[in-house]
């Protein structure tokens, strides 16, 4: 019953999300075994090893793009281990949250390059540090992110945003992926 209700919820989240503007489409990818297989379906994870993988496959349908395209994962209900940008602003949103960005975090919009997060909901140990842009002095710097308990058992909301800046629309067109993570005991 549980693995029904899985599968139309997964569809049913895959319907809600789509590209806010034209131009910029992505497709998110889940792995509990390390990369070795992937599903559309969202993970369930076990409290004794809360980790996954996530593939983002995009595509940039615009060819007067400028820069890069570029990710981020936050979730604006909680904090969490991979958490690596602290509690800031999201883009594009009136409401702060706390943001994953993986390494690598950007490509070149003709690539296609997946983007690739390692998740880890588990505990986030005192002395882990973070890093973030501060625009009074133009450079990203580091900080001490404070500790951070292992996510309980239960449903866990995220996003995943997809950017990129048009010259044809002269703004940010972003992509935002919302799913849900199951930890169970």
């Amino acid at each position: 019953m549980f693995k029904d209700f899985r599968k139309t919820f997964t569809v049913v989240f895959l319907c809600i999300s789509v590209s806010l503007f034209a131009g910029i489409t992505s497709e998110l990818e889940f792995s509990t075994n390390e990369g070795k297989t992937w599903s559309k379906d969202f993970p369930v994870l076990k409290v004794s090893n809360p980790k996954c993988r996530i593939r983002v496959n995009w595509i940039v349908e615009d060819t007067e793009t400028k820069g890069n395209v570029w990710t981020r994962l936050y979730s604006t209900d909680e904090d969490f281990a991979s958490a690596n940008e602290g509690y800031q602003e999201i883009l594009g949103l009136k409401n702060k949250g706390w943001i994953f960005e993986p390494r690598p975090s950007y490509a070149d919009p003709r690539s296609g390059f997946p983007f690739l997060y390692d998740l880890h909901l588990g505990e986030r140990k005192e002395g882990t540090y973070g890093q973030q842009w501060d625009p009074k002095l133009k450079q990203v710097v580091k900080f001490p992110l404070p500790a951070c308990p292992a996510l309980k058992p239960g449903s866990h909301r995220f996003c995943i945003m997809t950017v990129y800046w048009s010259n044809t629309e002269k703004k940010n067109l972003v992509s935002r992926e919302y799913f849900t993570i199951l930890i169970e005991e």
